[in-house]
């Protein structure tokens, strides 16, 4: 093999090497990961309800604590991470009654009254 080939074949594979081992650095540092342990659905005359549990980070972290999400349709209501060798804050005592949501998480008691608008974004009556 000639000099010029060789020394082009090994900065191609320095170059490749280079953006991948950066890649997983950068991703290691800033990434986003979730990891779901448990989500309970909730019947809501409205759309959907539910309830997650899980591992979330970003980037490298070394005590990874649980967090607890509440999500309605696509939209985030509640989100808590746990401190390490915390009890709370967790989501307890979940409770639906028509409109209304009730929780604890160990800090304090919340409560969530969801109705629909009369009208859409565009002025329009909603369905």
């Amino acid at each position: 093999m000639k000099p010029f080939t060789k020394l082009i074949l090994v900065s191609g594979i320095t170059l490749l090497l280079g953006f991948f081992v950066g890649r997983f650095f950068q991703h290691q540092q800033t990434g986003y990961r979730f990891e779901l342990i448990e989500e309970t659905s909730h019947d809501f005359p409205l759309g959907e309800l539910s309830s997650q549990h899980g591992f979330e980070s970003i980037g490298l972290e070394l005590i990874n604590t649980n967090t607890t999400l509440i999500r309605f349709e696509n939209r985030l209501l509640y989100k808590a991470k746990r401190g390490f060798q915390d009890g709370a804050p967790v989501v307890r005592n979940l409770q639906v009654r028509d409109q209304e949501v009730s929780w604890e998480d160990g800090d304090f008691r919340y409560e969530l009254m969801i109705s629909a608008m009369l009208t859409s974004n565009k002025g329009e009556p909603a369905d």
